[in-house]
């Protein structure tokens, strides 16, 4: 009971907070906290973070059925939000099957309808799953930053 009052407040700040741009973003050197999307007891979080000119929606968690639509929509909305280009990292990602393929596939369709470019952290549990249905492809990938905040070569 605590919990479902505590996500319907969540839920209520949320929507409150959201406007047509988009969540607001990150001031200069502050990171915004993830937005939690509720599935069952394995919560997905999606932290928006990078550039005005470069955003990157950072996804961490586990992904399944039970937060796929919100997930979706989360990304979606980071979508529309940009000015032209996303990068989805997906390295945070710590399960993940054809669900979160799927997902990914519908905002592509999503960017190359409007004309948006999309590219792709894909972590190790989504790279293979890109690689088992050979659709790395479709994708531009973008190497993960390592630690040092440097791309790996």
């Amino acid at each position: 009971m605590a919990k479902e009052l505590a996500m319907s407040r969540w839920e209520s700040s949320t929507r409150q907070r959201r406007t047509s741009r988009g969540p607001a973003p990150a001031k200069p050197g502050q990171h915004r906290a993830p937005d939690v999307i509720a599935a069952g007891n394995k919560p997905v979080g999606v932290r928006l973070a990078g550039t005005s000119q470069h955003p990157v929606a950072a996804v961490c968690g586990e992904i399944d059925q039970d937060c796929a639509a919100r997930l979706g929509r989360a990304l979606i909305n980071a979508l529309d939000a940009s000015p032209g280009v996303l990068i989805i990292d997906m390295t945070g990602v710590s399960f993940t099957d054809s669900t979160g393929l799927n997902i990914l596939l519908r905002v592509r369709e999503r960017a190359r309808q409007t004309g948006k470019t999309l590219s792709l952290r894909p972590g190790r549990f989504l790279s293979r799953i890109l690689d088992l249905t050979e659709t790395t492809t479709l994708f531009a990938i973008e190497p993960a930053p390592d630690r040092r905040g440097d791309a790996r070569t």
